[in-house]
């Protein structure tokens, strides 16, 4: 199957069936297939970008982004949605290493595409959402193109910094998103009968690839701009929305906000599904009791496509004595058609208890790193792909994650990786060593705190300020420290490495 099938099945089985919905605007699952095929003619006719290119998408969560997924796919084009919270240079810089010649971009946005087509350079050529992006599609062809793809070529390009805090563009195929998409409905994390609430960034593959899973079986999705707690609440209580996803740090926002506006959702609603971020057991316990619905978390990475492991509803409800069970802090078991392991730097798996790296294998994991064959050999290298990810498993094969990615941290729903803010802060002349690391925040899961040498001896509340512009000025919002703390030296382990753990533990020393 390739991936415009998954659509063509619905509008043929559902065609009046509500399939996406977003600020009063609907689009029906026939409305849906033939505006992805107007887009599939129009990027290959009147914008001429050639079966095998790549394209930039910079949006809000908007009704648009299933129809551009699916009709790059059926145009024979690569989509590349970029983070709109990130800085220019940093969207330019993604542009450039796709190669991507069309920008299409929300008006919404206005002043920072006027950034990345001005200073950044991006001189591709500009679609805007919107009566443009609208007239396009009324002068194309709604006929289904003839070309045949092969299910290797991509229709995502995702890009993740990693470790390295360099962009990487993770290519997924068809083969990649169909075979996530049965994965998951083998799980029944999605039933036709959903209205299934959209709350995180679109252009992550977290929320994106559920763009794709729903269109495959059917199910209402309804697109929200942003989390909103109260609105939230009151669609679930109001039966608009029967089923989620949501990031662990707004379990506790939508927990609030059933409690303000006075109502239950008991009976409401059919499945929360969370991930991205570590769940605090106790906010997850007063959840499920509260809430009365099934809860279900999802492990994966932008590389795994993105779903690794499952932890499914039955494992979230407590045992006959009341007990809830250990298997809470888990992050389950490998996914329906994924095979994972937990092994050690022979690549042999581990005993139960004891910690190695997780590796995963199945039709799901991405085709490699764009232009990058080193890289992706590294991570693909024997045919499993390494997530960098450290675990420990127990005997029935559930895994518990010791460390995410090398030090990534989780804010508000996006990745954020440390060693991309340091490589910026250290070209700072004011900062001799710097080093990142995550700080739990009640609202946004964690942030970034930044431990920094000063090169002299200066103010520290100077200091601060300066770095903080610094900063603003070369990343995202949400990547930049939260917290400076100026000290003398850094802590090293024996061969000399930053020592973060002792980092962290200085941190939860000073709350204590």
């Amino acid at each position: 199957m390739l991936v415009p099938e998954m659509l063509r099945h619905s509008a043929h089985v559902r065609p009046g069936w509500e399939a996406v919905a977003e600020g009063g605007r609907t689009l029906t699952y026939a409305q849906l297939e033939e505006r992805a095929q107007r887009l599939a003619n129009a990027l290959r006719g009147g914008l001429g970008l050639e079966a095998g290119e790549r394209f930039g998408l910079l949006s809000t969560n908007r009704i648009e982004f299933p129809e551009l997924y699916f009709g790059a796919a059926a145009a024979r084009l690569a989509c590349v949605p970029v983070n709109y919270r990130l800085a220019a240079p940093e969207v330019a810089e993604i542009l450039d290493d796709a190669e991507a010649r069309l920008l299409v971009a929300d008006p919404a946005l206005g002043e920072l595409v006027a950034r990345v087509t001005g200073d950044a350079g991006f001189d591709g050529r500009l679609l805007w959402l919107g009566d443009p992006y609208e007239r396009l599609l009324a002068d194309a062809s709604p006929g289904r193109r003839d070309e045949e793809a092969d299910d290797r070529e991509a229709v995502l390009q995702m890009y993740t910094s990693g470790t390295t805090g360099t962009p990487k563009g993770v290519v997924l195929s068809h083969r990649n998103v169909v075979a996530n998409s049965w994965h998951l409905l083998a799980e029944d994390s999605v039933v036709a009968s959903d209205r299934y609430l959209s709350t995180g960034p679109l252009c992550h593959l977290g929320a994106g690839s559920r763009i794709f899973l729903l269109a495959h079986v059917g199910a209402t999705h309804l697109i929200h701009p942003r989390f909103d707690a109260e609105r939230a609440a009151r669609e679930m209580a109001e039966g608009t929305a029967n089923s989620a996803l949501i990031v662990p740090a707004m379990v506790r926002q939508l927990l609030d906000a059933v409690d303000a506006a006075g109502t239950s959702l008991r009976g409401k609603v059919r499945l929360i599904t969370y991930g991205m971020a570590p769940m605090p057991r106790d906010i997850l316990t007063e959840a499920l009791e509260r809430l009365g619905c099934d809860f279900q978390q999802g492990y994966g990475l932008t590389e795994g496509g993105p779903n690794l492991t499952i932890l499914p509803p039955e494992d979230h409800r407590p045992d006959a004595s009341g007990e809830w069970s250990q298997r809470l802090t888990s992050v389950g078991r490998e996914t329906i058609g994924v095979r994972v392991r937990v092994v050690d730097a022979d690549d042999r798996d581990v005993p139960p208890g004891e910690i190695g790296e997780v590796i995963a294998r199945g039709p799901n994991i991405m085709e490699g790193y764009w232009h990058r064959p080193e890289e992706t050999e590294a991570a693909l290298g024997g045919g499993w792909l390494r997530t960098g990810d450290l675990a420990m498993v127990d005997d029935t094969g559930y895994v518990y994650l010791v460390d995410r990615s090398k030090d990534m941290l989780v804010s508000g729903g996006f990745n954020v990786y440390p060693r991309e803010i340091e490589r910026q802060l250290e070209q700072h002349p004011a900062v001799a060593e710097v080093a990142v690391v995550a700080e739990p925040h009640e609202r946004w899961g964690e942030v970034p705190v930044a431990f920094v040498v000063p090169s002299s001896t200066v103010d520290g509340d100077e200091l601060d300020a300066e770095l903080a512009r610094f900063c603003d000025e070369r990343l995202a919002r949400f990547k930049n420290p939260k917290r400076w703390v100026f000290v003398d030296e850094l802590p090293r382990n024996s061969i000399g490495k930053v020592s973060k753990p002792e980092l962290r533990a200085r941190l939860e020393e000073a709350k204590a």
